[in-house]
């Protein structure tokens, strides 16, 4: 049985007698055994002794052979572990261990944490030594510091990722149940723009939405508006709901808020730049200011972001946040994560010389999508679609026009493009102030296109009145 210590001569956190525990209940029941499998690994025991036997024992589950102490003393002998393991007297010290039957899944996901908190210290012990010695390119090193910890931490979930079929269709009809009893229309959480959360139901926990345009369209007001439609969310007695966390890679923060500010005081944007701002401009920027500045909504506006940063970011926002319904107050929740934009993301991985930009898209696109999933929050990314959309008679873009990674349209699971008419034709438009919100993909719904009402002077959108909807288009 070996033990290790750090290099300070510190053991590493382990409990010995929860992994006998653990296999002693193993050796003895079937379900129990299933659980713990499932659990954890032989590599996650602290014991070479304990995870040889938990290897025995996986084997022989996976061979349909019955598993006790004979079968895995037989196993053992047959590959000259037996004695490395301590022979039959640990075998009986094992087997006489009082076994955890009844809660051994619960124990053996304790014994996987441990390991994973070994593993983390590990890492973080041979990144310090690294850090006293030359690196290199400071930041590479740091992003892949962060990654190679992430690793760690995303291999100690992995074994608790499955979930039986009846759990989570329980899990669903509860949810749809209590968005009924709320009065809720939608499954997912309102963008604030009515006809579009009509056609996709809101945005949903776990997908990511994509926003693309060319520059100048208005993709940076419209998550912004959406930002601040998904922020108001409040439950009956006032209190804040739903949070969301905006990475700025483009635009400072500062920026942010004054077009947040004049969006929500309905103040022109230029008179806010040029400082030629009315009494009553300033009146309503400060009671704009004021009830945006009481909304849970968190702006990160570092240019260099990865997306294990900003998942980083995202648990700790989550932690300080999110809680569930109690009787004195609603639950609260990650409403919405925004990225903008994505092609200003960056790959861990960006000091290897073989990879491209469009690796690195694509690196960025899985990310995305992959920290949607685990914080179980929706993620709206902006993206900048290409020149060709502008080459043709039709100047809407297409999903052949989001540029630098065909990922992109691979991890989305919406995508949204934004198109004014009077953009390219001042004069001749017959949509002069509206915007056109094209669903050119939704995984589990219709696409389609709704329309929106665009004020220029803040630029901001806002729902369009039914009257004046397009003729032609469905307004409903």
């Amino acid at each position: 049985m070996s033990q290790h210590g750090d290099a300070a001569g510190r053991v590493p956190p382990h409990d010995l007698d929860l992994e006998a525990a653990v296999l002693s209940a193993a050796m003895l029941d079937a379900d129990a055994r299933c659980d713990v499998l499932a659990a954890m690994t032989p590599d996650d025991c602290y014991s070479t002794a304990n995870g040889r036997i938990l290897e025995a024992v996986a084997d022989l589950e996976a061979q349909s052979e019955p598993v006790d102490l004979v079968t895995v003393a037989r196993w053992l002998r047959s590959r000259d572990r037996f004695e490395q393991v301590g022979g039959i007297a640990y075998l009986n010290q094992i087997a006489d261990a009082t076994p955890a039957v009844n809660h051994a899944g619960a124990h053996a996901q304790r014994v996987r944490r441990l390991a994973v908190r070994r593993r983390t210290i590990a890492v973080a012990q041979r990144i310090a030594a690294e850090g006293y010695g030359e690196v290199g390119d400071e930041s590479a090193w740091v992003e892949s510091a962060l990654s190679r910890i992430e690793d760690v931490v995303d291999a100690g979930r992995a074994a608790a990722a499955s979930v039986k079929l009846a759990d989570a269709i329980r899990v669903t009809i509860n949810e749809k149940q209590a968005a009924i009893e709320r009065g809720a229309q939608l499954t997912g959480t309102p963008t604030g723009f009515e006809r579009l959360d009509h056609l996709t139901s809101g945005l949903h926990d776990g997908e990511t939405t994509i926003v693309g345009a060319r520059s100048s369209m208005g993709k940076t007001s419209f998550v912004l508006d959406t930002i601040r439609n998904v922020s108001s969310l409040a439950a009956p007695n006032g209190d804040h709901t739903h949070a969301v966390i905006v990475f700025s890679l483009e635009m400072p923060c500062d920026q942010l808020a004054a077009r947040l500010i004049c969006a929500e005081s309905d103040v022109d944007l230029m008179r806010w730049r040029s400082g030629k701002l009315t009494a009553r401009d300033w009146s309503s920027v400060m009671a704009g200011a004021i009830k945006l500045g009481k909304r849970p909504v968190w702006i990160v506006d570092a240019a260099q972001q990865t997306v294990p940063e900003m998942l980083a970011t995202t648990r700790k926002i989550a932690r300080q946040w999110c809680t569930p319904e109690t009787a004195n107050g609603p639950a609260r929740r990650i409403g919405l994560v925004a990225v903008d934009y994505l092609q200003l993301a960056r790959g861990v991985l960006t000091a290897s010389s073989d990879r491209n930009r469009e690796q690195e898209v694509a690196e960025v696109s899985r990310g995305l999508k992959a920290l949607a999933k685990d914080m179980r929050v929706p993620v709206m990314a902006l993206a900048q679609v290409n020149r060709s959309t502008e080459d043709g008679k039709d100047k809407r873009p297409g999903l052949r026009n989001l540029r630098e990674s065909g990922s992109i349209e691979q991890d989305a699971d919406n995508i949204l493009f934004l198109y004014r008419e009077d953009y390219y034709e001042r004069e001749k438009s017959r949509h002069t102030g509206q915007a056109e919100v094209i669903v050119a993909k939704q995984r589990n719904g219709p696409t389609g296109r709704v329309f929106v009402r665009w004020n220029a002077s803040t630029a901001s959108f806002q729902n369009l009145a039914a009257n004046d909807y397009p003729e032609g288009e469905d307004g409903e």
